[in-house]
């Protein structure tokens, strides 16, 4: 065990080192020509999909250890997706995002020179765990789509399925219509199957019943719960014994579902169970990494103030320092999910100004960067502290705000919710709105 801490800590500090090389390394490195290496490459490729996958500790020195050989003996087929793994670690793990950002780019570059075996899994990588860290979810989404028909042409229908997988969860963190994002999700579902790529068809269906839950076409007695029609719960029990990638991919959708239906504390409660960043470390550096920060951050905020519970706020107050971590590090996504948890810490405190001059930050933020999803988050728990205030005409313009953001997302679900949670105390029914009429005349 001594003996593998020290050889990471001295791979750690190799890769550090090389960081300020890597604008030139793709240009000097020679091709490697030692095929016994390059079979010793796809060996431990190999293995780091398997540490991957079960989360063993030993990943980082089957990622680093290619990176060692390539800048001492020069580039193979493989190099690039190693430097792409390299930069998971680097912004996943020990959230250096600039440092992860710089070897993404490297292997980006290094793939031009030698396209074959491991291009697309070095685009995959790159654009679903590494780019977006420093660079806007939007902007990889083109790239995403390239992976996957790239895939499909050269036969590497694993590293396609998976590309187009995050193309889906971008595209949903992108507030994309929800109806068409459902849509397509199902199409992609049925090739998953037809490849036999069954942990990404496991995963997707837990991905694509929560988009159904937000769209209105789950279980619409009880939205939050992640079985219906697309994942039957004998199959949601099963898998989630069975496959742990599975298991914690269901986990952050029903953080999400738990947060966006209102069930704080149900949320909070499988946060402090679960750990408050599961996610983000058994799925290294993976896009529903903003999912868990947005869900866990508001609903223990919400939870502590809706219950007085003060065990809630340790978990908003690390999930708040890692966002604010993030946006110091140069990551653009988040920004309006910092400004909201300000906004719900002001108002746990009743301080009434900033928290309503936060909540519109927030809104503000995520209406300017198409995010419709969020915004109608924000302008509801906005509505939510001005109704508890008794500024009830505002809190009615939030609300209708809120419904507006949701309709335009598709997310029909959470609009039937809202008017059905306020159907008399904001929007009167006809006859009582006559009635009130002639009381007050």
């Amino acid at each position: 065990s001594l003996g593998i801490n020290l050889r990471l800590i001295a791979d750690i500090l190799f890769v550090k080192g090389l960081v300020n090389k890597l604008d030139t390394l793709a240009d000097t490195l020679p091709a490697e020509t030692d095929p016994a290496r390059l079979q010793l490459s796809l060996l431990l490729d190999k293995l780091a999909l398997h540490l991957y996958t079960f989360n063993g500790p030993l990943l980082p020195l089957t990622i680093f250890r290619p990176v060692h050989w390539t800048v001492k003996y020069g580039f193979n087929d493989l190099s690039g997706a190693s430097l792409a793994a390299t930069g998971v670690v680097l912004c996943g793990v020990l959230w250096d995002l600039q440092a992860g950002a710089k070897f993404g780019k490297c292997a980006l570059e290094l793939i031009k020179k030698l396209p074959r075996y491991s291009e697309v899994k070095t685009l995959f990588v790159c654009h679903a765990a590494v780019n977006h860290w420093t660079q806007p979810i939007h902007d990889q989404l083109k790239p995403l789509i390239r992976a996957y028909e790239l895939g499909l042409r050269m036969g590497d229908t694993e590293n396609a399925c998976w590309a187009i997988q995050c193309f889906c969860l971008a595209r949903f963190l992108t507030s994309f219509s929800l109806d068409l994002l459902l849509s397509d999700m199902l199409m992609y579902q049925a090739q998953y199957k037809s490849m036999q790529r069954h942990q990404t068809f496991r995963m997707g269906s837990a991905y694509t019943q929560f988009v159904a839950n937000l769209v209105g076409k789950g279980s619409l007695e009880n939205c939050t719960a992640l079985h219906g029609d697309i994942l039957s719960a004998r199959d949601a029990e099963k898998w989630a014994q069975e496959d742990s990638f599975y298991r914690i991919a269901a986990h952050v959708c029903q953080l999400y579902l738990y947060t966006i239906f209102g069930e704080y504390e149900a949320c909070a409660e499988l946060a402090l169970e679960r750990g408050w960043d599961a996610y983000s470390r058994e799925v290294i550096g993976a896009l529903m990494s903003y999912a868990e920060v947005l869900s866990n951050g508001l609903s223990s905020i919400a939870a502590a103030r809706k219950s007085g519970k003060m065990k809630y706020l340790r978990t908003a107050k690390l999930v708040h320092r890692r966002v604010k971590s993030w946006i110091g590090k140069g990551n653009p996504n988040v920004s309006q999910i910092d400004a909201l948890l300000e906004a719900e810490f002001a108002a746990l405190k009743n301080r009434k100004v900033a928290a309503i001059q936060k909540y519109e930050v927030a809104i503000l933020v995520s209406a300017r960067s198409g995010l419709q999803l969020e915004a109608g988050l924000c302008s509801e728990r906005m509505a939510e502290f001005l109704w508890d205030q008794g500024d009830r005409e505002d809190a009615k313009f939030r609300f209708e705000r809120a419904l507006k953001y949701y309709r335009e997302v598709g997310a029909f679900a959470k609009v039937a919710m809202l008017e059905k949670k306020y159907a008399n105390d904001i929007w009167p029914k006809p006859s009582e709105i006559v009635t009130l009429a002639t009381d007050n005349t």
